[in-house]
């Protein structure tokens, strides 16, 4: 890369910020592999996810969730549709 696109990615003159340096900017990217007996959280993340995924498809609780959260983005959006004309009227108003 010249010092012209890094001195744009920087928003300084190259060699200006040692943050910027090429080592600094090599190493952000570097791979890191976990400590030893680390990374077992996919597991964990992966059965809670479809856990829920089980109860929201498979009972009647996630059947209802659903449906209030359809009622609730409802009438939020109800809400939005009503007021955002209003606030926008009450602004032109003012200039």
């Amino acid at each position: 890369m010249s010092s012209g696109g890094r001195r744009m990615m920087a928003g300084c003159a190259a060699g200006d910020n040692p943050e910027t340096s090429e080592a600094v900017m090599q190493n952000r990217f570097q791979y890191t592999p976990p400590a030893k007996g680390v990374g077992c959280g996919g597991l964990g993340c992966g059965a809670l996810v479809a856990g829920l995924g089980a109860l929201f498809l498979f009972t009647p609780f996630g059947e209802w969730l659903i449906t209030a959260m359809g009622w609730f983005f409802l009438i939020v959006g109800g809400i939005g549709l009503v007021t955002s004309p209003l606030y926008w009227l009450k602004n032109r108003r003012r200039r």
